[in-house]
């Protein structure tokens, strides 16, 4: 047992000093601007994400990421008329915490990043003046691009494809997201 952990750890430091001899370690810090929906369900009223905005960070290792992203989308918000109750006013809206684990490919000032993303979406719901919220956890397929534009500072695209794992609510089952990010990666 003492050899195989001795192996380990020489494999595990030989792969980390290649890593850096080969300039393999990075690291990002961005900003996300962009839109979220259902796109496979029909009339769904009000979207709980549509406008959001996010912030995303991570490192590189080998061409391997792992970084940590936060969103928020405004959702959307209708009047409702209820029986026995009239108009109300209904509003719905989402919140993303979570880890991206990927593997990362730098062509030129282009990089492409396949990566699952998972977390918690949490929805907070009002209606007239009641209000709730709910917690799902979520994984994401995922792809992100950027451009290095000047220096270190890149523009880019990201797409996450929402699963709620365990959700009984056909409603809220999955979310397409659409991202703008500007950034710098070191």
């Amino acid at each position: 047992m003492k050899k195989l952990a001795v192996l380990l750890v020489a494999v595990g430091s030989t792969m980390l000093f290649n890593a850096r001899d080969a300039h393999a370690l990075g690291a990002e810090v961005g900003g996300d601007i962009g839109y979220g929906l259902k796109p496979f369900h029909d009339g769904y009223d009000p979207n709980p994400y549509g406008f959001g905005l996010g912030l995303h960070g991570g490192v590189e290792i080998s061409s391997f990421y792992l970084g940590a992203s936060f969103r928020y989308f405004l959702g959307g918000s209708k009047d409702v008329t209820l029986p026995l109750v009239g108009v109300q006013h209904v509003s719905i809206n989402a919140l993303q915490v979570g880890a991206e684990l990927g593997y990362q490919v730098t062509i030129g000032p282009v990089t492409l990043r396949p990566y699952v993303w998972g977390g918690p979406t949490i929805y907070t719901g009002t209606l007239g003046s009641a209000s709730t919220s709910s917690t799902h956890v979520t994984l994401a397929p995922a792809g992100h691009v950027h451009v290095k534009v000047f220096g270190p500072a890149f523009v880019g695209a990201d797409v996450r494809y929402n699963f709620l794992i365990g959700n009984k609510d056909d409603d809220f089952t999955t979310q397409l997201t659409i991202m703008g990010s500007l950034g710098v990666a070191f």
